[in-house]
């Protein structure tokens, strides 16, 4: 009798012990400074990574600001005339534009466009 009482103690400190991390998880997940304060932002991101030898690292996102990543776009007067299922990964856009990022109609912070967006015609 008596281990089965301790099991269930302990038992039940574990899920007590559970349900404390689960809220304070949440409660940090769903914390908002209240000092009015910018979000922190990140400007950069420096990893590393050990290959086993033979293995070739991959890009899975590519940078638009250091090469010209190519994108499809179609420029619309209203937004209530954009294709049905557009944004759809079967979608063929195969006769939209094709440019290159970054997009803009001008230099903004030291970065210049590869494309230049044009909406005025």
């Amino acid at each position: 009798m008596g281990l089965k009482y301790q099991g269930v103690a302990c038992q039940f400190t574990m899920r007590v012990q559970i349900l404390l991390l689960v809220a304070t998880v949440t409660a940090l997940m769903f914390a908002v400074p209240g000092s009015g304060e910018a979000d922190l932002q990140a400007l950069s991101l420096e990893y590393g990574y050990d290959l086993v030898e033979g293995e070739v690292p991959i890009t899975l996102v590519e940078s638009g600001l250091d090469n010209g990543t190519m994108f499809r776009f179609l420029i619309l007067d209203d937004y209530s005339e954009a294709p049905e299922n557009w944004s759809q990964p079967w979608f063929n856009d195969s006769n939209w534009s094709l440019g290159a990022a970054p997009f803009g109609d001008r230099e903004y912070n030291n970065v210049n466009p590869n494309t230049i967006w044009d909406t005025s015609g």
